[in-house]
């Protein structure tokens, strides 16, 4: 093995020495670490007093981009959001910065569309614009709370991306984050889980803001009552059938015992900084050792990846598949260390499947590529403008007849596409990408058959001829990086 490789090992190990013991200090001495410290200056001074203008602008600056026109506020009308909207709604009329408020109406209470209306005037009445988004569709029976958190995010981020605004605020205030630590805790979770929130999280090109993870609830409270604004209460927050019901108890016991929400909400603080260098380390091993390909697949060294330690080893593939595989949430840990023993075994097999992606192994390198195993339905594109494609293509159309098209839809080119361009333009098979990374490529289909292929810089030269033609176009597909979705 070349010097540079194992000098790049010895210091990722030593990195990892240095971690765990950072890690054992933590769990076995909290207190000279500073965990009964004041969790910070604003919160431990002012417990019980209502947020001001300029400590707002103290936690909400540093993590706003610069030069924002538009921001969204999520609201249902319970006094974290609510409060949340407030502050905020003073704090951009002073920036000049124009807030608009999202309300999920998620009628799974006969009076949710009520409260959604409630919501409506009551921020009119500040002279805040909120928009009211119904949750249509059947309602689960089973996992109601979590089924509903995920259709209000996608309702609320859908309406961003449709609308051009980037940044979304959220309320998840310090009860909040540690009441994500009991949980993820008692799942068994890892660092990752256990950092629980981040402050600025992107999510399909949608920056999720959360200005008040340090902040105690009954600030929030405080300062709603100090403007004589009244609020909403969910019943759902003291359902004893819903876990997070159960965690919530939970968390006042220890309380009662001097393990309180700040305490446990400063734990996950010090896993977020474990997990911010475990990301910059396996991110410098990515850019040292890996080449991710503009048209959706990845090789990465094996020599290098087979010496890294464990953890650096699991979280580097982790990062290559959610990268190709478009996936939002990575692989089970079983399943991983099951392929990570698979590759560093060389007389082991030399193919297997994971987070949607193939991984096969080739002298001394690794590929990854996605899979297409499942004939999963196409997308129909009516109308030109973006879209994502598999979690990992922005794909953008122009044209388009008044109305929308009928006859297009979005799926990978496949063999059967394939051949159709091998029969129109035999010189496609002289392209310099590869036969298996060319059938997962987007392409645009009507009912003839392919239209275009933007990668393989294909268009169909009947395209705009026949009566049943549309004049719709397929212009780019964009790779879109991991940190960018």
């Amino acid at each position: 093995m070349k010097k540079p490789v194992q000098l790049f090992i010895s210091l990722i190990r030593i990195f990892q020495i240095v971690i765990q013991s950072l890690r054992n200090s933590w769990f076995c001495n909290g207190k000279r670490l500073g965990v009964d410290r004041g969790f910070n200056t604003i919160t431990s001074s002012l417990k019980v007093s209502p947020i001001s203008e300029p400590e707002f602008d103290i936690l909400f600056s540093p993590i706003l981009v610069k030069d924002v026109s538009h921001i969204a506020v999520g609201v249902s009308g319970g006094p974290d959001s609510l409060a949340l909207s407030w502050l905020l709604h003073r704090w951009c009329e002073q920036i000049g910065i124009r807030l608009i408020a999202l309300t999920v109406d998620h009628r799974l209470r006969p009076n949710s569309s009520k409260d959604a209306r409630n919501v409506f005037l009551r921020l009119k009445s500040w002279g805040l614009n909120c928009i009211i988004l119904p949750w249509v569709g059947n309602k689960p029976s089973t996992g109601i709370q979590e089924t509903a958190r995920i259709a209000r995010y996608k309702l609320m981020i859908d309406w961003c991306i449709e609308n051009g605004v980037r940044d979304l605020a959220l309320a998840h205030h310090q009860e909040d984050q540690a009441e994500t630590f009991l949980m993820r805790l008692s799942r068994g979770s890892g660092i990752d889980g256990l950092a629980c929130m981040r402050e600025v999280t992107l999510r399909e090109g949608v920056r999720l803001l959360r200005p008040l993870l340090t902040v105690p609830k009954s600030r929030l409270r405080a300062t709603l009552k100090s403007q004589n604004q009244e609020w909403l209460e969910d019943p759902a927050n003291s359902n004893p059938a819903f876990t997070r019901t159960l965690i919530r108890d939970l968390s006042i016991l220890l309380s009662e015992r001097e393990v309180g929400t700040q305490r446990l909400a400063h734990l996950s603080e010090q896993f977020g900084r474990i997990r911010v260098r475990l990301e910059e380390l396996t991110r410098l091993v990515v850019d040292r050792a890996a080449i991710i390909h503009s048209t959706g697949w990845a090789t990465i060294n094996g020599e290098l990846l087979i010496h890294l330690p464990d953890e650096i080893g699991r979280r580097v593939m982790t990062f290559l598949l959610q990268s190709i595989g478009g996936r939002s949430y990575p692989p089970r840990r079983k399943r991983l260390d099951r392929i990570m023993t698979f590759i560093k075994d060389p007389d082991h097999c030399t193919a297997f499947s994971l987070g949607g992606c193939s991984i096969s192994r080739q002298d001394h390198q690794f590929t990854i590529l996605r899979e297409e195993l499942r004939q999963t339905a196409a997308s129909p594109i009516f109308f030109a403008g973006s879209v994502m494609w598999r979690g990992i293509f922005r794909c953008t159309f122009e044209g388009g007849p008044e109305g929308g098209s009928l006859l297009t839809a979005l799926a990978p080119l496949g063999r059967k596409g394939w051949a159709q361009l091998v029969h129109e333009q035999p010189e496609v098979r002289n392209s310099n990408i590869a036969y298996p990374v060319a059938l997962t490529l987007p392409a645009l289909f009507d009912v003839r058959g392919v239209v275009n292929v933007p990668h393989l810089n294909y268009n169909r030269k009947d395209y705009n001829t026949g009566l049943n033609s549309t004049n719709l176009k397929f212009i780019s597909a964009k790779f879109v990086s991991l940190e960018e979705r």
